[in-house]
């Protein structure tokens, strides 16, 4: 993740873990916006003020997302696009593995990602 300076993301998963630390790491190496998409809201608003206070409140938005209801990501990966006025990057990062739920896990290690990369493909064109 060299190329990012001036670049805005999205990281699902950014608010805690792996997801966290790429969202510091694009945050560190100059990207100009990054949301989060993520729950639950107390954790990841804590992951949100931390990286504000270390990089500044303009810069990492929380944008409280249930990966698993596709109207829902949908609806906020369109609020993104707009509040930032377009995306430059997009990181699926969220990802679970629970025997007890399969659906859930589908829904998050598949069809989320899949959906996600549609939205972003079509708005960028690749």
């Amino acid at each position: 993740m060299d190329n990012v300076k001036n670049k805005t993301a999205i990281v699902t998963g950014g608010g805690s873990g792996i997801g966290y630390a790429i969202t510091e790491d694009l945050l560190h190496k100059g990207a100009k916006k990054v949301a989060i998409i993520d729950l639950p809201l107390e954790r990841c608003y804590n992951a949100t003020v931390t990286l504000q206070e270390k990089f500044g409140k303009d810069r990492v938005v929380f944008f409280p997302t249930d990966i698993t209801n596709a109207e829902s990501y949908k609806e906020t990966f369109k609020d993104i696009v707009n509040v930032f006025n377009g995306l430059d990057i997009l990181i699926n990062n969220a990802g679970i593995c629970k025997d007890n739920n399969p659906e859930q896990t589908f829904a998050i290690n598949v069809v989320s990602i899949e959906t996600l990369n549609f939205l972003f493909f079509s708005l960028n064109k690749i």
